[in-house]
């Protein structure tokens, strides 16, 4: 009577899962018809037995041929059941074939040939077996373990039905399937269906307190019919006693389901303190990651911050993913943020963002109206999270709030250390420019005075060589001098014009005379009508010739030197200065704009920190660019507005 009442149990809850599930496989369809034949056969075997222990008159007449029948259709549908499940097929109408079995053992039975039908049962428990361990079940992270469980259950189930199908022990044999089956579900989600932590407490208590009832009543029958007195009293001192194991049982179900509420709380409180104490933001970030996979026993996680130009990813459990998976991640950040996304993305939506990225569960964490990041989770073997979702949903704002204060955190030392590095920068460029005045006149007079012993008649070769290399180191001395001189100096407010075509023309002239020895050559190409309005010339003119100058030193012999302007929008004009030579490495590109960073033996460092002081100054902006024409070499662009404010 025990093994058919929980039986009985077992595959009706099994039944009722599956039927819930939406999308079903050709897998769970055969699944659905066996759960549903065998609960016919343990049903009216619940029946029969409680009718046998006492409880109500035995059925006679039709009630009894109506519960046999009911029965045999159960138990001779089994093995029909079990060969679709062994040859699962997409298609209904081979699944079919497999019930061209059913009237054979329904005949079986009637004829009493019991031994045929438990070497038929037996055939198709074999051939589910080989189904299971050939097919397996969809994929899952769980399959071969499941698959080699699930064959040891059925064998039990074989051992159980040598006995007979009137026998006890194939009603345990069929007991272990189930068993097993709601196991894989509640422990690892297998075939994609879910128990709920609580549903599964209340069934562990609602079925302990029926076998306790039963057990009770029993005792009952016994006490009265071995004393002839005592039965109710027995009985009701019995559920009494129940109390004193509900209580404890009762106190550690409510234990065992609100902690998770105290995990939530102990955890939000731990990450704030944690994370307060922790300023980098990457390190922050792998934090945060790491601590979400060990409280919550999580596979995998990936915390993706999505408001940088390149999205800055922390993981646990995985390393960070390459190739493809970025362009991946820029579609599921457009598609939340384009529908403004403000719920999980799991296993139960009908969402397929997350198809293809290895994580079964989308936190969106915004901040404020910003989305700010967004936390993947994979919790394998398991597919769903349970209570955990909640949780984590709950947790998702403090984590936003975590990575938002880290950030302003991050541009606040960001801005003061611009801030020391601006004032450091302009006490170095005021003592430079000190030094440059007190040098510049003795320069002057150490030329004057080599220039004249030049033109000594008197003075042999050999000195009149020393002499010109003097006057040459000087005037390379006095080039620097007058660069340190032009950074220190603030730069004009502009009043005046200049015509993009006509500064390129001017430069681009005198540039072909000055660099004819190394035979470098400057082209230029501007659109006609491009002029810039309150600005000043000299400006302008420093940034075009500073950047003509760099890209040829750059050059080669026989080079070429480009110079483009063009419109850009309405309101805004590109200056682009191109050279062929061996292009800047990437390991120095953000560098070069730095105030007295070189990589020249003689060079001050300042002619491109120039350029980006002026073009700041004009409300412009300074970029390297692609080379023209997908050469080597080096682009630099210039957008100056058309007009200043």
């Amino acid at each position: 009577m025990g093994g058919f009442a929980v039986g009985s149990v077992a595959y009706l809850f099994l039944l009722i899962l599956i039927i819930r599930k939406r999308s079903k496989r050709a897998v769970e369809w055969a699944l659905l018809a066996l759960m549903g034949v065998t609960l016919l056969w343990y049903a009216t075997g619940a029946i029969n037995s409680l009718y046998e222990a006492g409880v109500g008159e035995q059925p006679s007449g039709d009630l009894a041929r109506i519960l046999r029948s009911i029965s045999w259709i159960g138990l001779a549908l089994i093995p029909a059941a079990l060969l679709q499940l062994a040859f699962a097929s997409p298609s209904r109408r081979s699944a079919l074939w497999a019930y061209v079995v059913a009237p054979f053992t329904w005949w079986m039975l009637a004829a009493g040939w019991e031994r045929m039908f438990v070497a038929l049962l037996a055939l198709s428990l074999v051939a589910a077996i080989l189904g299971l361990l050939l097919r397996g079940v969809g994929g899952e992270a769980t399959d071969r373990r499941f698959r080699a469980w699930m064959a040891g259950a059925l064998g039990i189930t074989i051992a159980g039905a040598a006995g007979g199908p009137e026998s006890a022990w194939i009603v345990v044999g069929g007991l272990v399937p189930a068993l097993c089956l709601l196991y894989f579900i509640t422990r690892f989600n297998v075939l994609g269906l879910f128990i709920s932590r609580r549903i599964l407490f209340a069934g562990v208590l609602g079925g302990v307190s029926a076998i306790y009832l039963l057990m009770a009543r029993r005792a009952s029958d016994w006490a009265e019919q071995k004393f002839e007195a005592f039965g109710p009293a027995i009985e009701v001192m019995l559920i009494l006693a129940a109390v004193s194991v509900w209580v404890p049982l009762y106190a550690w179900m409510n234990r065992a389901l609100s902690k998770r509420t105290q995990v939530y709380a102990d955890f939000g409180k731990h990450l704030i303190q944690e994370t307060a104490a922790i300023f980098d933001f990457e390190q922050r970030l792998e934090y945060i990651a790491g601590e979400l996979g060990r409280t919550f026993k999580l596979r995998r996680v990936l915390l993706a911050i999505v408001e940088d130009p390149e999205p800055r990813m922390a993981t646990f459990g995985v390393t960070v993913p390459g190739g493809t998976f970025h362009l991946e991640l820029d579609g599921i950040v457009e598609a939340v943020r384009t529908k403004r996304l403000d719920a999980v993305v799991g296993p139960h939506s009908e969402s397929d963002l997350l198809f293809g990225t290895g994580f079964n569960y989308l936190f969106p964490l915004w901040y404020e109206d910003r989305l700010a990041g967004l936390l993947l989770v994979d919790p394998s073997p398991r597919s769903y999270l349970d209570e955990d979702e909640a949780v984590l949903w709950a947790l998702s704002p403090q984590i936003s709030h975590a990575i938002e204060s880290c950030r302003l955190l991050e541009r606040k030392i960001s801005l003061e250390k611009a801030l020391a590095r601006s004032e450091h920068m302009a006490s170095l460029g005021q003592m430079a420019a000190t030094i440059a005045h007190e040098v510049k006149n003795p320069l002057s007079s150490i030329k004057t005075l080599a220039q004249l012993m030049h033109e000594d008649g008197k003075l042999n070769d050999d000195y009149r060589r020393d002499l010109s290399y003097i006057v040459a180191e000087v005037n390379r001395l006095n080039s620097c001098v007058e660069q340190l001189l032009t950074f220190a100096r603030p730069v004009p407010k502009g009043t005046g014009e200049v015509a993009v075509h006509e500064l390129l023309e001017n430069i681009s002239r005198v540039l072909n005379r000055e660099y004819a020895e190394q035979r470098v050559h400057f082209e230029y190409r501007a659109a006609s009508g491009l002029t810039l309005k309150n600005v000043d010339p000299q400006s302008v003119h420093q940034i075009v010739l500073n950047l003509a100058i760099n890209a040829a030193q750059a050059s080669s012999t026989g080079g070429i030197v480009e110079i483009r302007a063009a419109r850009e929008a309405a309101n805004a004009v590109t200056i682009t200065v191109a050279d062929h030579g061996a292009g800047i490495p990437l390991e120095i590109q953000s560098k070069i704009f730095d105030p007295f960073f070189t990589t020249k033996q003689k060079g001050s460092g300042l002619g491109l920190a120039i350029v980006a002081k002026n073009v700041r100054h004009l409300g412009g902006d300074v970029r390297l660019s692609s080379p023209l024409n997908g050469d080597l070499g080096t682009a630099i662009t210039v957008t100056l507005p058309m007009e200043v404010a």
